[in-house]
């Protein structure tokens, strides 16, 4: 019997007469035999980061495969119930235009434009007709204004971008000046920008400091066993049985390994390339610099999974709320959210067609959106004294 120590698997003892010989993979690295008991904590992390690395993966693989199912088959009904959306913000704002229209239906107008607005921003629709409404309808006008309003209007504007600063610990990206000159769709796509560089920037800026931290784990051993590597994988020469295309891919891994001082990257494509190479002996200060290294991987894999868990994007959000382990819900999961869309479409072409014919039924129209809001609100107040919708049926 012979107790074995496997450096991306369990630890686990096997007879020599019964071991079959499996194919080479990155997760077969077994450690020296000498001294085992140092590296029996080390193997039990490094068991554990590849079961983490390999859990982080399939659910990884399992928001991609979602979503490609949602652009192909939901993505496309949506965009069309936005575009339905949209004309019917140009056909209320047509509305708006006619003469001798009461204040009242103006009024409400307005609010049924800025709250489809709200809906397209929410649903990411920087269309320029979008853009236009939100530039005529949300953005304050200020010419008529004060200069005693205009000021408290900067200093509320300034406590905004105070916040925005506190919160995400970035600079607000236009002045008060700005937003007062500027059309909004220059505003938001200027945005838009600077938050992607802010946050490119910060991703640098994290491996940069990663990559200086692990570089004070240099030693020889690590830097021969890459020298070797390199050598091997050299795309000109044809000395070992690896394809040329994997060669290319494992040495630009075993360069960005070697750039990060990520050892137990090294360790994987070495035991790839040698399989038949298993002894390792580590002194004690290399395995103390590959156990921080794999409790940096472990923290980094558990902020993946609490980011997937509790973030907002539309990735994440369209994986939880379709995705199954069950295939066959899975599929009953898209087919409701197809179900969904396609009555919104057909609720929004109906209106889109039958309430703006005359100004009467656009006025009937929003005579029933108001009363249906104000008896929303009346039911949120009863509910909030305890009582129900069914009052007002006594």
């Amino acid at each position: 019997m012979e107790h074995q120590l496997d450096l991306f698997g369990e630890s686990k003892t096997t007879n020599k007469s019964k071991v079959t010989k499996k194919k080479p993979n990155v997760a077969s690295l077994v450690l020296s035999k000498v001294n085992t008991s140092k590296y029996d904590k080390l193997n039990k992390k490094i068991a554990k980061l590849h079961r983490e690395k390999n859990r982080l993966k399939s659910t990884i693989e399992n928001i991609q495969k979602v979503n490609e199912i949602f652009l192909s088959k939901i993505a496309p009904l949506e965009k069309q119930h936005l575009k339905l959306k949209e004309d019917y913000l140009l056909k209320l704002d047509a509305f708006l235009d006619k003469k001798n229209i009461p204040n009242r239906y103006l009024d409400f107008a307005i609010m049924e434009i800025c709250t489809t607005l709200d809906y397209l921003a929410f649903h990411e629709v920087n269309s320029n007709v979008t853009l236009e409404m939100m530039d005529k309808y949300q953005k304050p006008d200020f010419s008529d204004m004060s200069e005693e309003d205009k000021e408290l209007s900067r200093e509320t504007f300034e406590d905004m971008k105070a916040q925005f600063a506190e919160q995400s610990g970035s600079e607000f990206p236009f002045s008060f000046d700005d937003f007062l000159s500027t059309p909004l769709e220059e505003l938001m796509k200027e945005f838009q920008q600077n938050i992607r560089d802010e946050f490119i920037k910060e991703e640098e800026n994290q491996k940069a400091e990663i990559k200086k931290e692990r570089q004070n784990f240099d030693d020889d051993v690590f830097k021969k066993m890459y020298k070797k590597l390199a050598k091997v994988l050299h795309p000109d020469l044809n000395n070992t049985l690896i394809p040329n295309e994997s060669k290319e891919q494992l040495i630009k891994e075993l360069s960005e390994a070697w750039e990060n001082r990520n050892y137990i990257k090294i360790l994987e494509i070495h035991s790839y390339v040698f399989p038949d190479e298993k002894d390792f002996k580590f002194s004690a200060k290399q395995v103390k610099n590959l156990e921080q290294q794999i409790n940096t991987e472990l923290r980094d894999i558990k902020d993946a999974f609490h980011q997937i868990k509790y973030s907002e994007g539309k990735e994440l959000d369209i994986y939880t709320y379709f995705y199954s382990k069950n295939k066959k819900k899975q599929n009953v999961n898209f087919s409701r959210g197809m179900r969904e869309v396609q009555e919104k479409i057909d609720l929004q072409k109906e209106i889109n067609s039958s309430v703006f014919k005359s100004v009467k039924k656009t006025k009937d129209f929003l005579n029933s959106k108001l009363e249906a809001a104000i008896l929303s609100d009346m039911t949120e107040k009863l509910m909030e004294l305890g009582l129900d919708d069914n009052f007002f049926d006594i």
